[in-house]
Order: C-alpha cells, then sequence, then structure tokens
C-alpha cells in the first residue's frame, strides 16, 4: 500500500479515535465554564485553541470584549470613530511622556479578563498562555510583520518570581516565540529591586516608583543595539512600568520598542 493510500486512511482512523476519547473524558470528567461555572457540554464547550483547557461557555466568551480597529496607532486606545489607518490620539499621551513606540492589547480588562489573568498569573494555570499568546499574536500580527528581532518580557524581581515561582510575561514570550519564530531573550532585561505595588498610586507616583528599576546584563547589551523589540507583558495600566522598560532598553541602544500586552484597563 503506497503512502498516499496509507495517509488517507489513517487521517480519518485518528479523526475518529480523538472524538471517541474526547466524548469519554467529557463523560466522566465534566468541564465548567471558568466564569458562571455552567456545566459545558461537548458541543458548547469554546475549544479556543487545542493546548488551553481554557473552558467558557458561549454567552460567557461574548463578554470578552477584543479591542479592534480603530485604535489610536501609538497608545493602542481604542477610538469611538475610523479617522484613518495611521490616526495618532490617546489622551493618556497628553499626559505622560512615552519611551515606547507603539501598544497593542488585545483585549479589554473586564470582569471576565480579569478572572482569566489573574488564573494565569496567581493561581497556576500555566497552560493559559496558549490562549492569551494565541490572541496577542493575532491581535499584534503587524509587529511581527515588521521582522522583530526579539521578544523581551516585562522582569520581575526575584523576590517576587520566587515567591510566584514563574513569570507570566515570560511564559507568554516563550509561546509568542514557537508561533512567530522571534528569538525570546527572558533572561537578560532584570528588575534591580522589588518596587511596591502600583495599586492606588497616581500616574505621576507610578512613574517614580519604577524609575531606574530596570536593567539589562552589561555582556549582553550589544545584542539589542539597533535591534526591534516587542516588550511583553500581561496587563497594562497607566504604561509607566512599559515605558520605562521603553527607555531602559532604547538607552542601550534599541530602535524601536513596540509593547503587546494582553489586557489593556481603559477606565484608569
Amino acid at each position: 500500500m503506497n503512502r498516499l493510500v496509507t495517509d488517507n486512511l489513517e487521517k480519518p482512523i485518528y479523526s475518529l479515535c480523538r472524538k471517541m476519547i474526547d466524548s469519554v473524558q467529557n463523560f466522566f470528567y465534566p468541564h465548567n465554564c471558568i466564569n458562571c461555572h455552567t456545566l459545558l457540554h461537548h458541543e458548547t464547550n469554546i475549544s479556543i485553541h487545542k493546548n488551553t483547557n481554557l473552558h467558557l461557555c458561549g454567552q460567557c466568551f461574548s463578554q470578552i470584549h477584543f479591542i479592534e480597529k480603530p485604535y489610536c496607532q501609538k497608545s493602542g486606545l481604542p477610538l469611538a470613530y475610523d479617522y484613518g489607518d495611521n490616526t495618532i490620539f490617546g489622551e493618556e499621551l497628553l499626559n505622560q511622556k512615552t519611551y515606547y513606540d507603539h501598544v497593542r492589547a488585545c483585549v479589554a480588562f473586564n470582569d471576565l479578563s480579569r478572572k482569566i489573568v489573574h488564573q494565569f498569573k496567581y493561581g497556576d494555570e500555566t497552560h493559559l498562555a496558549h490562549f492569551l499568546s494565541q490572541r496577542m499574536h493575532i491581535a499584534a500580527m503587524h509587529f511581527f510583520n515588521s521582522c522583530p528581532d526579539f521578544l523581551i518580557p516585562v522582569p520581575l524581581n526575584y523576590t517576587k518570581l520566587i515567591k510566584r515561582r514563574y513569570n507570566q510575561s515570560a511564559l507568554l514570550c516563550n509561546a509568542l516565540s514557537g508561533y512567530t519564530g522571534v528569538e525570546c531573550d527572558n533572561l537578560s532585561f532584570y528588575k534591580k529591586y522589588n518596587t511596591p505595588s502600583q495599586t492606588g498610586l497616581t500616574l505621576k507616583q507610578r512613574i517614580d516608583n519604577v524609575h531606574n528599576a530596570f536593567d539589562f546584563i552589561e555582556e549582553n547589551r550589544h545584542r539589542i543595539k539597533d535591534k526591534s523589540i516587542i516588550l511583553v507583558d500581561d496587563i497594562m495600566t497607566t504604561g509607566a512600568t512599559v515605558s520605562e522598560c521603553a527607555r531602559v532598553l532604547k538607552k542601550y541602544g534599541a530602535t524601536k520598542v513596540n509593547v503587546l500586552v494582553f489586557a489593556r484597563v481603559l477606565d484608569n
């Protein structure tokens, strides 16, 4: 039997076996929606990515607010009207100096996206990196089409890294690198000391809080000279942290720093 015939037979057999296994798993280990906890039937489970294990009913999935055009080309903030592809307009640009080139966020930070991110960030649900990064890749396809040189995560200070046991932004970088082939550097950029929480701080206080908190390993600084970087994080609130990160990266020679996050707070 030639290889073509064998392949044609193997594919439907594999598909049938996969469906049988899925049916047995759903019977003995039914899933609940992570948001409303409704029991999910196999046909109503939103399968967003084959490796995510993110289970949402259709009604809850519709609550995810994806940020789509029109949006400001620099800040990534959504606009009420479409002013054209090169529109740069955002209230934050009037209130602070920013060092990044462009920001792209996948979704608005609401109750559902908060729950997903918190499970990923604090609940050891590291498999969610597949879903989050997949959606981020789709949202920022234009970033990757411009052939960036490196993906770099917003770093955690080592004390927080030990406590949490992983940097969620580094996991997103690893997954994005797998999708795109862009090199990921999780080790060179670091946070020198643990800063107080940004929660409850004003914009100016946030900027002051993270000023000079980041650095790049000296022996690796030559690697980012004249390079284009995508800086990756899970959530962006005011942009103070990512702007400070971009400032340091450009200080050591990076020519462009675009910021890619999963969720963006729109009403800070």
